[in-house]
């Protein structure tokens, strides 16, 4: 069936045939023994929801690896009927603090898109390729006013991995993205075929280093920075950024219906940015985050964002989470969430699956880049999402949505969003 699968992905990238979806590469690090994980697994092991084998012992008198320790979050979620509450929240902290190396395994915990699905019960190896497949279908619903069209498209993602010592990975990761949008309202379709990351990533001491182009994710900005971001700590962590962003970040011409969008991000410029973000863990259900963020060019005046936000486990199978933000913009300048997540959809585990619901605003003035729901510096956007994610087949996700959205800056636009998509690991 796996074969079939991707001969039909290749058949279709191929034909032309295009698509839509998010992929990150993630710095691994090392895990100390005084780490509080260890005292969690050695908690879940007591209790019976982790078994320990010769290939993955747990050891607390040694420095392990996060990919290691993600491996064993990887085993604790796939026995979470197992466990007590007490014992599920515990792996709710585990999966927060293991978030970035999960992605790496294919668990993606929030609503959307999958990242990627190397073989789970394998050791890491020095060197790995792997591609990953994504294809989309979308209808978007402009009101009375305006005609509505379809937006179909694949995504294709290559990445390469190289272990350079110990402590240190070489990442390279090129997507390919070919869409076709069929209507009258549509914007041109598009081609993009663009190098997303190549850094260099590994820990010097306990400080997590990543130096080159990568992605980065939060509520203000989603995209690729060149520079370097550090982060450190334990409960409570800490991250800096400095670097300049990407260019083509810039609306197109069918998108220009007014002039309330800021000249420093149509991609003519590629501004400074820094950023700084810190999370800290209150409770075994409980953690909190803020940041900072500014970006700069010369002849613009310097756009500055703050951001706080908590994410709160209500039982072991839902979680809120919320967050506002402010820019330093005159108006339009708000931007705030509240979701809920229940159970998600593990691309190794065969059935899983994941519903969340959340209500949005971004003002046209209140980030950077955002992808919670696509960035619109023209109108500004508002709404509810709720999304459904499956995993029919091992290392697949089958992804529903749909936004009703609307403008926050007074004028009559609006969206209703509706998307299909099928998402995999590849090789």
């Amino acid at each position: 069936m796996m074969k079939k699968i991707t001969l039909l992905l290749t058949v279709i990238f191929v034909l032309g045939i295009a698509g839509i979806a998010g992929a990150a590469s993630n710095p691994f690090g090392d895990v100390p023994p005084g780490h509080w994980s260890y005292g969690a697994v050695s908690q879940l092991a007591k209790d019976g929801v982790l078994e320990a084998d010769s290939g993955r012992a747990f050891s607390g008198g040694k420095t392990i690896s996060r990919y290691e320790m993600a491996l064993i979050v990887t085993r604790a979620m796939a026995k979470m009927d197992k466990a007590n509450d007490e014992d599920a929240a515990l792996i709710k902290k585990l999966v927060g603090e293991f978030s970035n190396e999960l992605n790496n395994l294919g668990v993606h915990i929030t609503g959307g898109e999958p990242y990627r699905v190397p073989n789970a019960d394998k050791a890491p190896e020095k060197t790995k390729i792997y591609a990953l497949g994504f294809i989309k279908n979308d209808y978007h619903d402009l009101g009375a006013s305006k005609t509505p069209y379809f937006e179909r498209g694949f995504k294709y993602i290559i990445g390469f991995e190289h272990q350079v010592d110990g402590n240190f990975v070489l990442t390279a990761e090129n997507e390919y993205i070919r869409n076709i949008n069929f209507g009258n309202t549509a914007p041109p379709a598009l081609i993009e075929n663009e190098l997303k990351q190549l850094n260099l990533h590994g820990n010097i001491g306990a400080t997590n280093v990543v130096l080159g182009k990568y992605i980065h994710y939060d509520g203000i900005f989603d995209g690729e920075v060149m520079g370097a971001k550090v982060t450190f700590g334990d409960k409570l962590k800490t991250s800096l950024q400095y670097g300049r962003l990407a260019a083509a970040y810039g609306l197109s011409a069918f998108e220009y219906t007014n002039t309330s969008f800021d000249p420093l991000f149509t991609g003519t410029a590629t501004p400074q940015y820094f950023a700084a973000e810190t999370s800290y863990g209150l409770s075994k259900n409980t953690s909190i985050n803020a940041s900072y963020s500014q970006a700069s060019a010369d002849g613009y005046d310097t756009a500055k964002y703050t951001l706080v936000g908590f994410d709160h486990n209500l039982s072991r199978d839902l979680a809120v989470k919320a967050f506002y933000g402010k820019s330093n913009y005159d108006a339009n300048n708000k931007t705030y969430m509240v979701g809920l997540q229940y159970k998600n959809a593990i691309p190794p585990m065969v059935g899983s699956n994941g519903t969340w619901v959340r209500y949005l605003n971004v003002d046209s003035n209140s980030v950077i880049k955002s992808g919670y729901w696509g960035w619109n510096r023209c109108h500004g956007a508002k709404g509810v999402q709720i999304g459904y994610d499956f995993v029919p087949i091992k290392n697949t996700i089958l992804s529903f949505e749909i936004d009703r959205m609307k403008a926050t800056n007074g004028d009559d636009w609006k969206d209703n969003f509706y998307r299909v998509q099928l998402g995999m690991f590849l090789f």
